[in-house]
């Protein structure tokens, strides 16, 4: 069930939706639907019991908490969870997935919600509006292209393809767009469930990615950014409508 409308779950005691997959879906030992489960288990969980435990906070921005995915090192409290979070009452998702990353901090930092999506790439080739939280209305998405004309701005979402190494994609979100040294731009993302296992890099930001200013014959500028991992391919930065 794909929700991209202006619809978002308020109260626990709703049916939840779970990456778009029901929460009637039949369920792993520890409780997780066993999708999430999969999901969990895909990517950045290397080690059997290793590394920071599931839910560790690597770092904090704009007031937001960035947690360590890693479903093989789970807390004995946890065991019994759902692997659903809610914020003030909103479903925010599957922990600690990249998109529960993106849409909390939405919800925090922008009043605004991201609907329910199966996978990280669907952000760009799916949703097209957002929802206000005062009021329930549509707040139009722009979908800006990697190598396009508009720089990165602070609160976009980096939207990645989906890949044969990278199925699901990825979502990480603008921090910092910076000039370091003349003509040399970056780019801070904060996200969960790209690196797990370590601390933010940057206390704040979780990675910093080259931001590729081109001048074109036209005179016109384009913006572009070239992930280190080849299985991240950047499909561009969603930016709502305010």
């Amino acid at each position: 069930m794909e929700n991209v409308g202006p619809v978002f779950a308020r109260s626990t005691n709703e049916r939840k939706i779970i990456f778009g997959i029901p929460s009637s879906q039949p369920r792993a030992p520890n409780g997780m639907t066993t999708y999430v489960k999969a999901f969990f288990e895909s990517k950045g969980t290397k080690g059997n019991g290793r590394g920071l435990v599931h839910g560790a906070v690597l770092g904090t921005c704009h007031g937001v908490d960035g947690y360590n995915c890693n479903y093989r090192n789970i807390d004995d409290d946890d065991e019994d969870d759902d692997g659903s979070h809610y914020l003030d009452g909103l479903y925010t998702g599957a922990k600690w997935q990249c998109v529960e990353y993106a849409r909390r901090y939405w919800i925090t930092n922008r009043g605004i919600y991201l609907p329910s999506i199966p996978h990280a790439a669907h952000i760009w080739t799916r949703v097209t509006h957002a929802t206000r939280l005062d009021d329930e209305s549509p707040v139009h998405l722009q979908k800006l292209p990697n190598h396009g004309s508009e720089k990165p701005a602070v609160g976009d979402l980096l939207v990645y393809k989906s890949t044969p190494g990278q199925y699901v994609g990825h979502v990480a979100v603008v921090v910092d767009v910076l000039e370091k040294t003349p003509g040399r731009w970056v780019v801070h993302v904060a996200e969960q469930n790209q690196y797990n296992n370590r601390l933010w890099k940057g206390g704040h930001y979780s990675d910093e990615l080259k931001l590729k200013v081109d001048s074109l014959d036209d005179g016109s500028v384009s913006y572009s950014i070239k992930h280190t991992d080849r299985d991240l391919v950047l499909d561009g930065w969603v930016r709502p409508t305010m």
